[in-house]
């Protein structure tokens, strides 16, 4: 974004910006404006005043955020924050100064919209009034700490229902996502921009065209209501802890009683600070701007002081520097005598330390040439013992080479006995392995042909018990064809005998049995009549 400009035909814009501690509105002042703004890390409040950062949005446009603190602030009361947002808003509205829009930030990191978070919700809602809804953003901040999903939902919940965000949405409030970029931001100011209207909030209206004092809008009531419902609330914990105290004085319990007494003490001091809070709100405006300028005034003074005290600091800081370089200038021309007498005596020692190397290097030498003369002296007998050393070594080298001569001529005899042994021995082998290969042919020629001829044996008894078989199989069908047409025969004259009416059906059935005894299934025999 485009800062600073000469052009007179400026365009000035102001968007204020709302929400609870920490829900980033100084970071998003600073990452729009580009400018050092205090960020809050922790739960306490950066913003203790109402601020307008300007900067260029682009060469025709000024846009001014207006940074509130939240109805959650750490450093003052609820009742303080109102006081100072409606004084600025009334003031710059008397003045002819009108918002362009709102922008409301809230942690969508947050797992449930906390009883702070509700608080400056409503007080939001009253301060702008449903006529500003269309020009108010939620814009929903540290998405880098939620689950994407997670964080829609949430975002979608805070949209449906009327207790959140539900009732301004659906009349025209818009919600953003701010990503902690500069085209997140930029999103959310221009959609701001292209409504291209100016907006008088429900407590401007109130204060300005109405007259009312700050304790009669709809904020402030909203506020007081709150105020009453707390007290009532720490009276009913406040007589409830007395109780407990009375049952813990009775059992004579020193320890409860102690810790009775902490909490009684800090309902006491809430329901004070509620009613001193009520005391407040009914100031008027004109009160509220002088205890601001008494604040203001306070603020300077003590600017003041700070600016004197640092300017004290300063001079003893150069008087302290002009001592040092004095004592440093001192230090260092001592140090530079000290070092040029280290020098001198640095050449001393290295003279002495010369000289004595000059003695020792000839003493070295000297010594040198004693030790040469001996060297050479032994060196020379040494070579004479090793001449004869040598001679014996040759004597017995040659020895041994004649006897090796003499046992490599043995060994040559012995190795030609060994081999004509080896030979003659390796032949009778062969020998005898031809002679065992061919009996062992003949054998199996032999039980090859004993296999054959009683592979042949066995053939023709088969095939002659084979035929012996076919030949009784078919005497034993002619001797039971024989004996089936002789009991025919037999059973027929019986038949013809004794038949009769009433002795025709059971002999067939008789007949019909003996056939399935004899041939397996019944057959069909017949009778003759009369």
């Amino acid at each position: 974004m485009a800062k600073g400009s000469a052009n007179k035909d400026i365009k000035d814009v102001y968007i204020a910006l709302m929400g609870v501690t920490g829900a980033g509105k100084s970071s998003f002042i600073a990452t729009c404006s580009g400018q050092d703004v205090a960020v809050g890390h922790d739960l306490t409040s950066c913003t203790t005043d109402v601020e307008d950062v300007a900067f260029m949005y682009n060469p025709q446009l000024r846009v001014h955020l207006v940074d509130t603190p939240g109805f959650d602030d750490t450093t003052r009361s609820d009742v303080e924050v109102l006081q100072d947002i409606a004084a600025w808003l009334a003031g710059s509205f008397a003045s002819g100064t009108k918002l362009n829009g709102i922008i409301f930030l809230h942690r969508i990191s947050d797992p449930r919209m906390t009883r702070s978070a509700r608080r400056n919700l409503l007080m939001f809602k009253k301060l702008c009034g449903a006529n500003s809804y269309k020009s108010v953003v939620f814009a929903t901040t540290m998405w880098s700490k939620v689950d994407p999903a997670e964080g829609t939902e949430r975002e979608r919940q805070l949209t449906e229902k009327s207790e959140f965000w539900g009732t301004m949405y659906r009349k025209g409030s818009r919600v953003f996502r701010y990503h902690n970029t500069i085209e997140s931001a930029e999103e959310i100011i221009n959609y701001i921009l292209s409504l291209d209207k100016k907006i008088v909030l429900n407590i401007q209206d109130e204060i300005v065209n109405k007259k009312l004092e700050i304790e009669d809008t709809s904020a402030a009531v909203e506020l007081n209501a709150e105020i009453i419902r707390e007290r009532k609330k720490h009276q009913e914990e406040l007589a409830m802890m007395k109780e407990q105290m009375e049952e813990a004085i009775e059992m004579r319990d020193m320890e409860l009683q102690e810790i009775f007494q902490e909490e009684i003490g800090e309902l006491q001091s809430k329901i004070e600070q509620g009613t001193e809070e009520q005391r407040k709100l009914t100031q008027s405006l004109a009160e509220v701007q002088k205890r601001k300028e008494t604040e203001l005034e306070a603020f300077k003074q003590q600017i003041r002081r700070d600016q004197q005290e640092l300017q004290r600091k300063i001079e003893k800081g150069v008087e302290e520097q002009r001592k040092l370089t004095q004592s440093l200038a001192e230090v260092q021309k001592r140090k530079e005598t000290e070092l040029e007498a280290f020098k001198q005596q640095t050449r001393r020692d290295q003279q002495e330390v010369h000289q004595r190397y000059q003695r020792e290097l000839e003493e070295q030498r000297r010594l040198a040439k004693e030790q040469e003369a001996l060297l050479k002296e032994s060196y020379e007998a040494e070579v004479r013992r090793l001449a004869e050393e040598q001679k014996i070594r040759v004597r017995e080298e040659q020895k041994r080479e004649e006897e090796f001569r003499i046992q490599q001529q043995e060994a040559e005899w012995h190795r030609a006995v060994r081999d004509e042994t080896a030979r003659r021995a390796l032949e009778h082998q062969r020998r005898v392995a031809v002679q065992e290969q061919q009996a062992a042919l003949e054998r199996h020629r032999r039980e090859t042909e004993i296999y054959r001829e009683e592979t042949e044996r066995m053939e023709r008894q088969y095939l002659a018990d084979v035929e012996e078989r076919r030949r009784n199989d078919k005497a034993m069908q002619r001797e039971m064809r024989e004996e089936e047409a002789r009991r025919q025969q037999q059973l027929q004259e019986s038949l013809q005998r004794k038949a009769s009416g009433g002795f025709r059906n059971a002999l067939r059935n008789l007949a019909h049995e003996l056939s399935n005894k004899i041939f397996g299934r019944p057959r069909q025999l017949s009778f003759p009549r009369g």
